[in-house]
């Protein structure tokens, strides 16, 4: 399996990585964000936790192809809540936390390695996706959708 990792990390992952965030980031002002983004959550836990149930290099391709599509279809929804919640004046620190945030998620995924070294990779990978799944029912739960234009209406008065 370990001839495959770069095909399950790079190709089967970031390709529809790359066209989720482009086809999400044309709906994130026409959709309800906040169950966009709930749903994403849940989907990709979904996966991870699938990830660690299956046997079939094929359904663990489509698993990778999926977790990335649901991942990648946040991003938009993000900035996009942030430019609702976030005053125009702080919008440029919010998004650079929020970015830096992608980068500290890469360096936490790294405890894997322990996770996968004392449980193994199945138990891992569920473990992540019962988390992921955890986050998306509290996205639904606490994220709202804000009133568009809110900072335009406020200008206005």
């Amino acid at each position: 399996m370990h001839k495959w990792y770069g095909w399950l990390a790079g190709l089967a992952y970031t390709l529809p990585y790359s066209i989720s965030g482009l086809i999400m980031g044309s709906f994130s002002g026409v959709i309800n964000r906040k169950r966009a983004m709930g749903f994403a959550v849940i989907i990709g836990g979904i996966c991870q936790f699938m990830t660690g149930s299956i046997d079939s290099f094929a359904a663990l391709c489509g698993m990778r192809v999926l977790h990335g599509a649901a991942n990648s279809a946040t991003n938009p929804l993000t900035y996009s809540l942030v430019a609702d919640y976030v005053p125009p004046e702080k919008r440029a620190t919010a998004n650079s936390i929020l970015s830096s945030a992608i980068y500290i998620g890469v360096a936490l995924s790294s405890l894997s390695i322990l996770m996968i070294k004392s449980m193994g990779w199945r138990w891992a990978y569920q473990f992540m996706g019962v988390f992921g799944i955890s986050l998306g029912i509290g996205s639904l739960m606490f994220i709202k959708e804000p009133i568009r234009d809110r900072f335009k209406k406020m200008s206005k008065s």
